[in-house]
């Protein structure tokens, strides 16, 4: 029987909506029904989606032309996740989210296990803005929080960076495909994200999608699917932020606001949340305490299974402090897979990094 990741992508790849899918499959019981049905059912199924999209689900239909597509897509380092894999984050199967059958991603796909905080705001941001991002980012970072955003201009893009410069995790999820990173000045910083070990980039569309006006707020739901809460961090009376903090208050999800200089435009839309309910904060330890997070408890993952690296790292570190160069020349790793594999361990605290790059267990 073909796997249903196959037919999730051979739906995305037909540009049938989610909406759509989600009733075609309801309706058929199962993917796989609904991959049995598409030649005999034709008037059953165009009614519900088009002429348009129905012709492109029978063009696609091909094992072969799969097969080839997806093994092309693993080659370039595209990671899929689709509703029925573990992988897939139990936050994003709840109703209210509009749940994707189908994420593409690259990076490390084991930062979904943390605890995960949003982080957004305005494209056109204040001195404070970046300095309020870079303390309440580093808090969280520092918590083992996984910080989210959507790696646009502006507060997004300094949440990411501040989360990487403290030695945490951070979560991009995209409007546009994860090999189209937009705005494209953020390329570069995209895949260092990546290789660093410290970052993954997601979304819902297609991999080479370059991205519409629609797809950017569309996809701010998953950004607060994600997490746990959402923080503002400056964002006008129209940001696009404040349509997070919405969907987030549809989530069930909490809504933090940085508190600004009322009179400049930028601190509008978070004054304005917090006389709504959102709660007023100023750090880290202010988000922490209200979603009941713990440092101790978030110094760990859900899963603390090791991968092969990690425990060929963690096994020599039984030995004694070490230091980065030898673990090197003792291990056969490459720096870039060494560094990779020691910010794991650090944030799942199994160990821990000492001035002079030497290394020690802890635990």
């Amino acid at each position: 029987m073909i796997e249903n990741k196959k037919i999730y992508y051979w739906l995305t790849l037909s540009g049938v909506s989610q909406t759509k899918q989600r009733k075609l499959i309801e309706f058929y019981g199962s993917p796989y029904d609904l991959w049995q049905a598409i030649r005999s059912e034709r008037r059953v199924i165009e009614p519900n989606i088009g002429a348009k999209h129905f012709e492109a689900m029978l063009h696609y239909r091909r094992d072969e032309f799969l097969d080839k597509d997806l093994d092309s897509l693993y080659r370039g380092g595209v990671k899929l996740i689709c509703y029925d894999d573990e992988l897939y984050p139990q936050r994003l199967k709840q109703k209210e989210v509009g749940t994707p059958y189908l994420l593409f991603a690259r990076g490390d796909l084991r930062l979904l296990d943390f605890p995960c905080v949003a982080m957004v705001g305005t494209r056109r941001c204040t001195r404070y803005g970046k300095l309020m991002v870079a303390r309440i980012a580093r808090g969280l970072a520092e918590s083992g929080v996984t910080v989210v955003s959507g790696l646009a201009d502006g507060i997004d893009t300094y949440a990411h960076r501040a989360t990487i410069e403290a030695g945490g995790k951070t979560i991009a999820v995209l409007g546009s495909g994860v090999n189209r990173v937009t705005p494209v000045t953020n390329q570069n910083f995209a895949n260092g994200m990546i290789t660093s070990g410290q970052g993954l980039i997601m979304s819902e569309y297609l991999p080479s999608f370059t991205g519409a006006k629609y797809t950017f707020p569309e996809r701010n739901r998953l950004i607060s699917g994600l997490s746990l809460g959402v923080v503002i961090v400056e964002a006008g009376s129209g940001s696009g932020a404040l349509i997070t903090a919405t969907n987030a208050a549809e989530q069930g999800r909490e809504v933090f606001a940085v508190p600004a200089n009322a009179d400049i435009p930028q601190a509008l839309g978070g004054i304005g949340l917090i006389k709504q309910g959102a709660h007023c904060v100023t750090d880290a330890e202010d988000i922490l305490g209200i979603l009941n997070l713990s440092k101790k408890e978030n110094q760990k993952p859900s899963n603390l299974q090791l991968d092969m690296f990690e425990d060929k790292v963690y096994t020599a570190l039984q030995d004694g402090k070490q230091n980065f160069d030898s673990l090197v020349a003792k291990l056969g790793l490459s720096p870039a897979e060494l560094s990779a594999t020691l910010t794991a361990l650090e944030m799942k605290k199994l160990i821990r990094k000492e001035p002079g790059n030497w290394y020690v267990s802890d635990s």
